[in-house]
């Protein structure tokens, strides 16, 4: 008891001072040392409108997100939410995670009838798993952590799912923490943005909230989370300003250690710049000279000066200072 005192103090301690990817990997790590296990992930899930079930975005740990995803795809593996009757699909374990919430369930993954299930078990080498899923955010979705072992002959006991069903609910709700308080990390001067998508290096997304979510996926009705547009990401990374541009949105980003941190914003000003405005207007929102502005974008500094002299005119401001808040909230 005292080796499990110690790690739910831990793990509170090091959501409010680490970054996330830190944080996810020692929680892991922790949860690792108490229940043995291969690999895991910390999966954020939603529910669509038509009650399918929608891989929002996760952590993975020790394997490849993406290669599971891609796995139950290909299989078409999939999960319908149907009300009074709860979630229904291929997958046992998590069906019973979605009754039973804030419990654990195990599954020994050679004993599955269904062979699409079996077959996925069997390409991600999966011999026994182990699932908790979280209660219901107020949009219907839902976090599950899992845990699974390689092994056959290394199943999970009752002793295990008792303890996991006491401990894992800690860790969601310490990483729920942890996400709130990456603002912390966001600079001062952007204090005004609203709360980040989170994204690994290759976009793949470990959390976004539901107004973003619906954002994106209004835009994009195509769009196969839990990965940023890849519009949205290749914008993103071959522009240094690490800015997209949409006819009615932009999205910026902020590299943060090892994570992106995604912020986007419905155009106000839209109407009145030309996309080159626009550009020029970041740029000296970020207080760089007609100089440096016509380097980048292979002009010179007259027009520079020019083009700022007509978006000051169409924002209605007098001042460099005024345009990063004539950009966000338009202009009066």
């Amino acid at each position: 008891m005292y080796e499990i005192s110690n790690f739910l103090l831990s793990i509170y301690e090091e959501a409010q001072q680490s970054k996330t990817v830190d944080f996810v990997n020692f929680a892991m790590d922790g949860v690792k040392k108490m229940l043995g296990f291969n690999s895991g992930a910390i999966a954020s899930l939603g529910i669509a409108a038509n009650g399918e079930l929608q891989v929002k975005g996760g952590f993975a740990y020790n394997c490849s997100g993406e290669e599971k995803i891609k796995a139950r795809r290909e299989l078409g593996i999939t999960e319908r939410y149907v009300p009074g009757r709860g979630l229904l699909g291929w997958d046992p374990i998590l069906e019973k995670g979605f009754r039973y919430r804030n419990r654990a369930h195990a599954i020994d993954c050679n004993t599955l009838i269904e062979p699409r299930v079996a077959e996925y078990t069997r390409k991600t080498s999966v011999s026994h798993a182990l699932l908790i899923a979280s209660n219901s955010f107020a949009d219907g979705g839902f976090r599950t952590l899992s845990l699974w072992r390689e092994r056959s002959q290394e199943e999970y006991i009752a002793e295990d799912v008792s303890l996991a069903s006491f401990i894992l609910p800690h860790v969601f709700m310490a990483q729920t923490i942890n996400t709130k308080l990456l603002e912390k990390y966001t600079p001062d001067c952007d204090k005004s943005y609203p709360e980040p998508i989170i994204c690994a290096m290759n976009g793949f997304m470990n959390f976004i909230n539901e107004d973003a979510y619906n954002f994106l996926k209004k835009k994009f009705p195509n769009w196969m989370p839990p990965f940023l547009p890849k519009v949205i990401f290749d914008g993103l990374r071959d522009n240094s300003l690490r800015r997209f541009d949409g006819a009615e949105f932009f999205v910026k980003a902020i590299l943060v250690d090892r994570v992106i941190l995604v912020y986007i914003f419905e155009r106000f000003i839209s109407n009145k710049l030309t996309k080159t405005e626009i550009m020029v207007a970041e740029f000296l929102a970020q207080d760089a000279t007609y100089k440096d502005i016509a380097s980048q974008l292979g002009t010179s500094p007259a027009t520079v000066r020019n083009q700022a002299a007509s978006i000051y005119k169409k924002l209605n401001i007098t001042k460099k200072s005024e345009i990063r808040a004539a950009l966000l909230f338009g202009a009066h």
